[in-house]
């Protein structure tokens, strides 16, 4: 299995423990649920945001691994989407 197909499995493991919660839980539960996963993204969403900063803050160097190597990986360019951190707009990434 290679990085991409691993990358799919796990999302499609999380969108069916989600619907299993939000089909079977009680509400008290799922929002429970709901801010445990809302937490957990903004912390790794902030710490992969300074990571970003940290490495851009090095220079050129910094910003062509950012540019050059982590949007060309798809493991790390839709982990930087699902953060909304992806350094490449929408339109470019669309028409590219």
């Amino acid at each position: 299995m290679n990085d991409t197909q691993a990358v799919q499995q796990r999302m499609q493991r999380i969108e069916s423990l989600i619907h299993e919660i939000q089909s079977n839980a009680d509400p008290a539960t799922r929002s429970r649920a709901e801010e445990v996963i809302r937490l957990l993204l903004e912390l790794h969403g902030g710490g992969l945001e300074r990571m970003l900063e940290l490495i851009w803050e090095t220079g050129p160097a910094g910003e062509a691994i950012i540019q050059d190597v982590f949007v060309q990986d798809d493991h790390v360019a839709h982990l930087l989407l699902l953060h909304g951190l992806h350094p490449v707009d929408l339109e470019t990434r669309v028409i590219g």
